[in-house]
């Protein structure tokens, strides 16, 4: 019961802290700071020139973050469930010594 108390806590802090720290996805969108400084150039050559469209740059941008936000909700509620986990097997391991 004490193994899977702390291995609980344990698990509970890598999922938080995965959760908190900065994501990088491949997308490429000129509006999502993980594709710079390449985005950058991309969007600059697409300035120049008649064919920019921002509305698929927003749109690109979009995917990308919510791929990375239902990433870090899936580790959070990883992250609670473990805490919950660890709540009930401190109170137990309380109940019993």
């Amino acid at each position: 019961m004490s193994a899977s108390h702390v291995i609980s806590i344990i698990l509970t802090l890598i999922f938080a802290l995965v959760v908190i720290f900065p994501r990088f996805r491949s997308g490429g969108s000129a509006f999502y700071w993980g594709a710079w400084p390449d985005a950058g150039e991309r969007l600059q050559r697409q300035l120049n020139s008649e064919s920019y469209s921002s509305i698929n740059e927003y749109l690109d941008s979009n995917i990308v973050l919510a791929k990375i936000c239902r990433s870090k909700f899936k580790n959070l509620r990883y992250s609670f469930s473990l805490l919950i986990f660890a709540c009930i097997t401190h109170a137990i391991l309380l109940s019993m010594g």
